[in-house]
């Protein structure tokens, strides 16, 4: 099992990409990524390289770093990531899943 980074009130979220799904990570937002499978092909616009991660290895990130383009890296394998946005772009998140699972919140008596 692949130990992910842990910042004080951030939140997860797992993606997998095939070799044709690209995304964009913006630094500001999102404080590390990790692979949990498979291997994903990381590019930085304007680096003269670009990272393979490969499984349990991850990449934090500076906040003031540029963009990241990541990809699947083998073709029939999906690459399984996951992504740690930082505390303050997950602050918004956790401010409402506080409120709805709080006791008399939306969502506290949602399950009994």
């Amino acid at each position: 099992m692949t130990e992910h980074p842990n910042l004080s009130g951030s939140l997860f979220c797992r993606l997998q990409l095939s070799s044709e799904q690209l995304v964009r990570l913006s630094p500001r937002r999102v404080a590390a990524l990790s692979v949990d499978d498979g291997r994903a092909w990381i590019t930085r616009p304007g680096e003269t390289t670009d990272l393979i991660l490969g499984p349990g290895q991850h990449l934090c990130l500076a906040a003031d770093g540029a963009p990241l383009l990541v990809s699947g890296f083998d073709s029939g394998r999906p690459a399984a990531l996951c992504v740690e946005f930082r505390a303050r772009a997950a602050d918004w998140r956790l401010r409402l899943a506080r409120r709805l699972l709080a006791p008399g919140g939306t969502l506290s008596g949602a399950w009994q």
